[in-house]
């Protein structure tokens, strides 16, 4: 089995936080979508070394999807299955805004074949989506979720954003339970984050803006703790979902499955190396113009294989298969990491699980430093 992800870098206007590539412009859909079908057919032989691999994840991500026609969202489906293979049952998923989500668009979706949706809700709160400078209310964000509901979507997911300025436990609990009261199945949920470039870092580095990160830390600690009380299941560190919900997709990265992604700056992976676009939009489209993808591809070495494996597994709820680390690792790494290994269960950091290492609460909240700590120099 494979997947394809379809990168579509338009929204209407930029979040304070967001590094993706995305444009706020969208004077140059059309012609990005015939680049993007051009590419699908330009890639129809990309998993060829993968024993003719089935597709049975699509995903749409962005940028906003949802903000193009849906007839150019059923165009790309039709040229995806026109040059691969698709399993029988195929979850396909679109990221959405709640302000897109009219019932013309979710009835269009579901017409299509979309059966899942991630929608970028980040709070129940209207100060806070005034501060991150998304295009929705918090009501807009409920009436959506029950719009799609009503036409009888029922795998829906929804991000959540934590540790953002001035926010007490109490605040972050509401916007749980309010994802909890709207019966929602998936819970993308994500530490508020600096990155370079952003309308954030210029805003911290002006002072405007702090975070606390012990703040932050208690918000993921309270997020543990409300899951197994609510009966979602915790299966990777930002994840968490009712049973039987967990996103198919994004949970064929984690197991190394490969993957095409079509668009500017979208990354795919075959098994044998991985490669990105060029995260420019003129300059893909040109390529496209002389049917050169000119993708940049990276051959990973035994150790980066290593590394991989590491940062993988232990986001995972259910961790790394000892066997099969040992199975895999020279003698040199296998000494590295069973040293490394000792040292955080001794610490209680990660525990033993049927013979699976993984992280413990305690481990989850210094995740970065401990695969950090696994990884060689």
């Amino acid at each position: 089995m494979a997947g394809i992800y379809i990168h579509i870098p338009f929204c209407k206007q930029a979040c304070t936080y967001c590094d993706f590539y995305f444009s706020t412009s969208g004077k140059m859909v059309d012609e990005l979508v015939i680049g993007l079908i051009k590419e699908i057919h330009l890639q129809k032989n990309y998993f060829a070394n993968s024993n003719d691999a089935i597709i049975d994840t699509i995903y749409f991500g962005g940028g906003t999807p949802s903000i193009i026609k849906p007839q150019q969202l059923q165009n790309i489906i039709e040229a995806i299955s026109l040059n691969f293979k698709l399993a029988q049952q195929i979850e396909c998923t679109i990221e959405v805004n709640p302000d897109d989500c009219s019932n013309s668009n979710i009835k269009a979706w579901q017409q299509m074949g979309i059966n899942r949706v991630s929608c970028g809700v980040q709070s129940f709160d209207d100060k806070d989506l005034l501060f991150m400078n998304r295009s929705h209310s918090a009501n807009e964000a409920e009436s959506a979720v029950k719009r799609m509901q009503d036409a009888g979507l029922i795998n829906i997911s929804i991000d959540l954003i934590y540790g953002l300025p001035n926010m007490s436990e109490q605040h972050w609990a509401a916007n749980l339970n309010q994802a909890k009261n709207l019966e929602i199945s998936h819970l993308s949920c994500y530490g508020l984050t600096v990155e370079e470039k952003t309308v954030l870092a210029h805003l911290v580095r002006k002072q405007q803006v702090k975070l606390d990160e012990q703040a932050a830390a208690r918000d993921f600690e309270y997020l543990m703790h409300w899951s197994a009380q609510n009966g979602f299941e915790h299966y990777e560190i930002s994840n968490l979902c009712k049973p039987g919900f967990e996103s198919k997709h994004n949970s064929a990265y984690w197991k190394g499955i490969p993957y095409l992604g079509i668009g500017p700056s979208a990354h795919s992976y075959n098994g044998d190396f991985r490669q990105h676009n060029l995260p420019n939009m003129f300059t893909y489209l040109k390529n496209l113009s002389e049917n050169n993808l000119n993708a940049s591809q990276e051959h990973l070495s035994f150790t980066e294989k290593y590394h991989e494996k590491i940062m993988i597994g232990l986001r995972l709820s259910k961790g790394i298969a000892h066997s099969d680390m040992q199975n895999f690792l020279d003698d040199k790494i296998a000494k590295h990491y069973n040293a490394i290994l000792n040292k955080h269960l001794e610490k209680n950091n990660i525990v033993n699980i049927n013979d699976n290492f993984a992280l413990s609460n305690q481990g989850k909240l210094i995740a970065d430093y401990i695969i950090q700590d696994f990884f060689m120099a």
